[in-house]
């Protein structure tokens, strides 16, 4: 799940319980801002704000980075790489269960077949990755994230 941090301060032990049944917690921003419109040292502290706490509160730091709304440019995916950030994960990919998904990747069925996606890479670069298939939608046990 990529959380906010004041959500997470509202109600600590929700999220905690969520993370307990085994959902990762990523990073998503301090403050959910348009990171297309910061400089590169507001980049940073927005990215690399929470990164610590997280790690303290739920034994493993963020490695994943969805930026809020979406919204990327060439300097996010570096200045990510910078807090120790492996990748940015663009708004087609969800975490579902530890692993990353896909989804609309083209193919007829989605739910039932391989896909792929670009990925900001935090080496500032995009690469395609596959992703194997979904299980059937009786097995799925998890919430869309945003």
């Amino acid at each position: 799940m990529f959380v906010l941090p004041n959500f997470l301060h509202e109600d600590a032990a929700y999220f905690q319980s969520i993370h307990a049944l085994g959902a990762s917690v990523q990073d998503h921003t301090v403050s959910h801002a348009d990171l297309r419109k910061l400089d590169s040292a507001a980049q940073q502290r927005e990215i690399c704000g929470v990164l610590s706490e997280y790690g303290l509160r739920f034994g493993t730091r963020p490695w994943l980075f969805r930026p809020p709304g979406g919204f990327l440019n060439q300097s996010v995916p570096v200045v990510a790489r910078r807090c120790g950030i492996r990748a940015v994960v663009t708004w087609r990919a969800t975490m579902n269960d530890g692993r990353l998904d896909v989804q609309g990747a083209g193919r007829s069925n989605p739910a039932t077949s391989s896909s792929c996606t670009s990925v900001a890479t935090s080496a500032g670069t995009w690469q395609s990755r596959s992703m194997p298939p979904r299980p059937p939608a009786s097995d799925q046990r998890h919430s869309s994230n945003t």
